[in-house]
């Protein structure tokens, strides 16, 4: 699945599309949504971990633990905030209007020299389709095209990936000097969550990460984030902390070797906390979020390739049911297998088609594969 913002809808509106199609059973009240979220369930299994959300949140490290964010399944990276710098938010006792003014004042601040990146582009503007690039790593943009006199102009727009656009246009002829003035934030990944506090990752000028992010009404940023090492634990019985530079002992040759621990942070899971080796700190977390909503409501994925196997799934469960009730709907029941089996194969051919990067991954590993094979079989002997 390409790298793309995904859409998601409830279940709910999922359901809503499915009873559009059997109202004659839905009116007899012979439809039951309890009976078919776990189908939902399953579709989102079945097309795997793809089509979950990425969310970032930061978390407090106190006595060397912290909660996990509600809604973590598959932690991606930790990275431990140092350096942090902070910048008080000023509340002042205003009226309404007075407010509201210097709301929108502290927003353009706050966001344009911190969070969003512009890019302007003049080009001549063919029939049809044309592809710019922006350069502005960002999926999150605002296009703007401004013709010669100043006035707005109307193109379809198309995120082809972080850094290109794809604009149409409807004229006859050649559009000339149009200028495009394209926004794009910063921001990576925002998520939302209990206990927790949203988050932004970001890289500086000089290429550096940084993080961002808000808590007890201050601002911080982190400009020397760490990666955190996520290690493995044998037993879930409690385990002692170990701290940088702690002394360890080794017998196994009946005297004692003393063994520097190396200076990095690291960390395990454990009942839906952090467990790291330092006290207190910060720690940014980037993870695929379970298929829920703020609410609770599950979310399945809305995409015209994938919503005809949630449909053909949940009309086949509602057939079975009817089935299993003394309906005849055997027909019914063959023609929703036949057609759940080939709405499937589309979802999961497309979710699972690999993106540019993945084929470039695999590219790269075959090549050091073949170079090792045919090229570098003779590294062990020595001439």
């Amino acid at each position: 699945m390409a790298l793309t913002e995904s859409k998601y809808r409830t279940f709910d509106d999922l359901l809503d599309s499915v009873k559009i199609d059997l109202y004659t059973w839905d009116l007899e009240g012979l439809i039951n949504p309890q009976q078919l979220i776990k189908v939902a369930l399953r579709v989102n299994y079945d097309l795997g971990v793809k089509i979950q959300r990425t969310l970032s949140r930061t978390i407090e490290i106190k006595d060397g633990k912290g909660k996990l964010p509600e809604g973590l399944d598959i932690l991606n990276y930790a990275l431990v905030c140092e350096d942090r710098l902070t910048n008080d938010i000023p509340t002042y006792n205003k009226t309404y209007s007075e407010g509201v003014l210097e709301g929108i004042q502290l927003a353009q601040n706050f966001l344009e020299p911190s969070f969003v990146n512009q890019s302007t582009i003049i080009t001549d503007v063919n029939p049809g389709l044309n592809v710019l690039y922006h350069g502005l790593h960002s999926l999150n943009i605002i296009v703007q095209a401004f013709n010669t006199d100043g006035s707005l102009l109307d193109f379809d727009v198309f995120i082809i990936d972080s850094d290109n656009i794809r604009i149409t246009s409807d004229a006859i002829d050649i559009i000339p000097d149009v200028k495009f003035v394209i926004m794009g934030a910063k921001i990576s990944t925002v998520g939302t969550g209990s206990g927790s506090c949203p988050a932004l990752l970001d890289c500086a000028s000089d290429g550096t990460p940084r993080v961002y992010y808000t808590n007890m009404g201050r601002r911080y940023e982190s400009r020397r984030p760490i990666p955190l090492k996520i290690t493995k634990t044998d037993s879930l019985s409690p385990e002692k902390r170990r701290k940088f530079g702690e002394v360890e002992f080794d017998t196994n040759f009946g005297y004692g070797i003393t063994k520097i621990r190396n200076n990095y942070y690291e960390a395990y899971i454990k009942n839906g906390f952090l467990h790291v080796n330092f006290d207190e700190g910060v720690v940014f977390l980037n993870y695929q979020s379970i298929m829920e909503d703020d609410n609770g409501d599950l979310l399945v994925l809305d995409h015209p390739y994938c919503n005809e196997y949630y449909e053909y799934a949940l009309k086949q469960r509602i057939y079975e049911n009817l089935f299993m009730a003394g309906e005849q709907v055997q027909n019914h029941l063959q023609l929703m297998s036949q057609q759940l089996r080939a709405a499937r194969n589309q979802a999961l051919g497309f979710v699972n088609t690999p993106d540019f990067q993945e084929m470039k991954k695999l590219w790269e590993m075959n090549r050091k594969a073949q170079y090792h094979n045919y090229y570098n079989m003779f590294k062990n002997y020595i001439i």
